[in-house]
């Protein structure tokens, strides 16, 4: 069966009619631009039209975050565990590096409702550690990293 659907934004037309075919069931279309908020109407060869889809909303991000911060621990730590932390993005998830990002992943951390976040870190025998932090927002864009901290 062959057919036509019209998407709509916001109660208006956002796309030109795009031919579709429905084989086994699966509707195929193109769409010019992203509306965030998208319903549509199918029109049949016999031209009637159905009734409106329930609406979807969504969100397009392709910017990825601003680089974490990474403030503690300080420059000295008298214990073998620790906690390392700082901030970024709302929501992120901040990933925690040996030495720089080539290096071991050594965990993640959520950010809270503030930006804050915190990883602890076990098992660290005297001597001097560098660090690195990438962030990943909920789009799954990907932060440059931070320099290295020591």
């Amino acid at each position: 069966m062959s057919g036509r659907i019209k998407f709509f934004r916001e109660r208006e037309q956002a796309n030109e009619t795009r031919q579709f075919l429905n084989t086994r069931g699966i509707k195929t279309y193109t769409r010019e631009r992203t509306p965030s908020t998208v319903y549509a109407t199918e029109i049949d060869t016999t031209l009637v039209s159905s009734g409106p889809s329930t609406s979807v909303t969504f969100t397009v991000d392709t910017v990825p975050p601003a680089t974490p911060v990474i403030s503690a621990p300080g420059a000295t730590v008298v214990t073998s565990t620790f906690t390392i932390s700082g901030t970024a993005e709302l929501g992120s998830t901040v990933y925690v590096y040996a030495n720089s990002t080539a290096g071991a992943l050594l965990g993640t951390a959520i950010t809270s409702g503030v930006g804050t976040w915190a990883l602890v870190l076990s098992s660290y025998v005297n001597g001097p550690y560098t660090f690195a932090a990438t962030t990943h927002d909920k789009a799954s864009n990907i932060s440059g990293a931070t320099s290295r901290y020591r």
